[in-house]
């Protein structure tokens, strides 16, 4: 049975009007959740609302039902690998001084490489850290996606043509911050895809409280360095090492991507959010002996950089390794060269993103 009914909605996002907005009720669960916005929790396939780090990113409240004129007031935000928001014209952003954005320069481009990277270090200005890598990358065509700066770094996920494209923008990215990003480091770099795959909408450059929103109490997280999270593993080196027997290895992943695929012998954390690892971790590893190797790994790696960090400054554990890229990196690294065997991943990577759940490509190999 259908039953009709209406929701006042009260926004930050919406510049405090209320919406009214029509909602039929059917098999389908409301649980209203106060966020910028008011959101709700729908069927899976209608929307997802949280990014891979564990935070509520956006809303959809105007399920297929509905009618066209709520669609431009709520829209899916969406994010690859490690939290990305997209944007829209018709949806004010509240904080808008804090964003700069435009709609993809025009490209002849048939494909768009998706991307992502990350780098904790100390911005000192955000602000004139994103006003500087704006100007530098606004003239690339076909780019899109969002990057985050804050006091702690810097974090993207991107789409761009491959070629002098991509080029250009690596080469900006390294020259217009106050640090490059590829120092040591490379981007991880994901799919090709067709330019017309859904994947963002524009170029988004906004300035956050953090890269990465943790939780960790102020007294803990100022005597954490980020810098100090172990050593990273290649894909092939911990593919190796994952294998022997007796290895720790923790799932710092939230729970509902953790039941859609994990490696073989992970122990899940089991968290709602990212902000919940911290007590999470000390109760999974309270029997551990604090000088035994301990192998984490998410999805594109940033959430190992301060996991791995809270373990061994905080927790004193003396052997924390983390898988460079992430599941992302690691399976990609299996797709090209198959010599290495079957993947000890086992089932789905879940990304937050408008393409898809990470689909199993043949039946043999790398998932």
């Amino acid at each position: 049975m259908v039953l009709s009914t209406a929701v006042a909605l009260w926004s930050t996002r919406l510049r405090r009007r209320p919406l009214w907005l029509p909602l039929a009720l059917s098999s389908w669960s409301y649980q209203l959740l106060a966020s910028s916005a008011v959101v709700a929790a729908f069927h899976p396939s209608t929307c997802l609302l949280q990014n891979n780090h564990g935070r509520i990113q956006g809303y959809v409240i105007a399920p297929p039902f509905c009618g066209s004129s709520y669609h431009r007031y709520f829209r899916l935000y969406s994010s690859t690998g490690t939290g990305t928001e997209s944007s829209h014209n018709d949806i004010p952003t509240g904080g808008s001084s804090a964003v700069l954005s435009q709609k993809p320069v025009p490209t002849d481009a048939s494909v768009l490489q998706m991307l992502s990277f990350y780098h904790f270090e100390d911005i000192q200005d955000p602000l004139q850290a994103r006003n500087s890598l704006f100007e530098s990358i606004n003239h690339i065509p076909g780019l899109r996606g969002t990057f985050y700066v804050a006091r702690e770094g810097i974090n993207a996920q991107l789409a761009v043509p491959p070629g002098e494209p991509l080029h250009t923008l690596l080469e900006s990215c390294s020259t217009s911050l106050p640090f490059d990003p590829f120092a040591n480091q490379t981007p991880n770099l994901g799919d090709v895809v067709s330019i017309d795959t859904p994947t963002f909408d524009r170029l988004v450059v906004r300035v956050r409280d953090y890269i990465l929103r943790d939780g960790i109490s102020h007294e803990i997280a100022a005597s954490l360095n980020w810098s100090d999270a172990g050593p990273e593993l290649s894909p092939s080196e911990w593919h190796d090492q994952v294998q022997k027997d007796k290895v720790v290895l923790i799932d710092c992943r939230n729970l509902y991507e953790s039941e859609q695929g994990t490696f073989d012998g992970a122990i899940p954390l089991g968290t709602a959010t990212f902000q919940e690892s911290w007590d999470k971790l000390e109760r999974v590893t309270a029997d551990f002996p604090k000088d035994a190797p301990v192998h984490i790994f998410c999805t594109g790696g940033i959430r190992c950089v301060k996991v791995g960090a809270y373990m061994k400054q905080h927790l004193k554990f003396s052997d924390v390794r983390r898988l460079e890229h992430g599941i992302i990196g690691y399976e990609k690294f299996l797709e090209e060269h198959p010599e290495m065997g079957t993947s000890t991943f086992q089932g789905d990577n879940f990304l937050f993103d408008k393409r898809r759940f990470e689909e199993k490509k043949d039946s043999d190999a790398h998932q």
